[in-house]
């Protein structure tokens, strides 16, 4: 069995998300003696070794290519790759690497299996920006879906993807992580975010709901956000200062710009809780992360995260300020021996479900499945 990843970042891209797990996932398909080859771009990676170069590691084979959409060596090596893989495992919609090579494959080897995992793409909340370029390529894929398997991270994705293609076959199984090294910090009184800057993670309404908690304001309660504001994005980042300063938060809220290796790991090791506000996720890696480091989890009704609650690991709440400062409220009253049992339960949530060295077996079972 070959498999062909074709994805926009991969590891050591800095844009996080699928470009690490889908990493732990090639590296995992190596291990178990199955070839893949990663097509990919050299967007958010730093280290001149990966600059447009090709690295090869065991069975894993991986092309950084220039992010210029259409460079003749992605065009060359998409050929060659298609060919000679059993599948083609696409990991976005509409990123345009994922657009050329679905449409190659369709057009040269129509019989070659195909497994997408859309990360996310076809939320209601994702596709609100540039909804008519986004329609079109749908309804193109539309009347491509044969030999295609879709995959979902939860029961909303799935959901999600059903909406759009009701009678396509469909993969459920979790992000799986390769669990880092467990640290251990003191507990800091510090919520954290991780995250984008973007209005789509409702850091807003995070910011509000420290505006609107009583007992946080008049406590040594902290938040802190860890992540990037992309050019794109300077003007909601601009407005979320604006809102630090209208309710004199400034010592209050503290952005940390993006973390990553280690220092990541610290903070989400040290901090009270992890919170999750986005109006929609598919997934949300960053959960199973801080999850991992025993850190409990509020995450908002508009992510797949009903299981915090079944573990009691952490909130699956109603995505508003006054129920975001509810919950501030509660975890800042919350008895030593109920955080403890929250951490020690977030431990095993992940050991149980999301860890990659015992959760990969589904992996296989599935591109088997594909190729009968």
């Amino acid at each position: 069995m070959k498999i062909l990843f074709a994805l926009g970042t991969f590891f050591p891209s800095k844009t996080g998300g699928p470009a690490t797990i889908l990493y732990w996932h090639a590296k995992e398909l190596s291990k178990n003696g199955i070839r893949s080859t990663v097509l990919t771009t050299n967007r958010g990676v730093v280290d001149q070794l990966y600059q447009d170069k090709t690295v090869k590691d065991n069975n894993l084979t991986i092309h950084y290519n220039k992010q210029t959409f259409l460079e003749y060596k992605t065009i060359f090596k998409a050929i060659k790759e298609v060919k000679n893989a059993r599948i083609v495992h696409l990991n976005s919609i509409f990123e345009k690497i994922s657009i050329f090579v679905f449409f190659f494959t369709k057009m040269f080897y129509p019989e070659k299996k195909i497994v997408w995992s859309v990360r996310g793409e076809l939320s209601l909340e994702a596709l609100k920006f540039s909804p008519k370029r986004k329609q079109l390529l749908i309804n193109f894929y539309k009347i491509l879906t044969n030999n295609i398997s879709f995959h979902a991270t939860s029961k909303k994705e799935y959901n999600e993807i059903k909406n759009f293609f009701p009678t396509a076959e469909v993969i459920t199984i979790p992000n799986l992580i390769k669990s880092p090294e467990r640290l251990h910090h003191p507990i800091q009184n510090d919520f954290l975010f991780v995250g984008r800057i973007h209005p789509i993670k409702g850091i807003d309404r995070l910011i509000e709901a420290c505006a609107k908690s009583e007992k946080f304001l008049n406590s040594n309660y902290r938040l802190l956000i860890v992540g990037k504001a992309e050019k794109s994005q300077l003007t909601f980042y601009n407005n979320l200062l604006k809102i630090i300063e209208e309710n004199h938060l400034q010592d209050k809220v503290i952005f940390l710009g993006h973390q990553d290796g280690k220092e990541k790991e610290k903070y989400y090791a040290q901090s009270k809780f992890l919170f999750l506000t986005s109006d929609s996720e598919n997934f949300g890696n960053v959960v199973i992360e801080s999850l991992n480091q025993g850190t409990p989890v509020v995450a908002s009704l508009g992510t797949p995260w009903e299981i915090l609650e079944e573990y009691k690991a952490g909130f699956h709440i109603q995505n508003s300020a006054e129920e975001i400062a509810k919950i501030f409220d509660k975890i800042i009253e919350l008895p030593e021996e109920e955080y403890a049992a929250y951490r020690e339960n977030a431990v095993k949530l992940v050991d149980q479900n999301y860890n990659i060295d015992s959760q990969f077996y589904k992996w296989i079972e599935a591109y088997q499945n594909v190729l009968k």
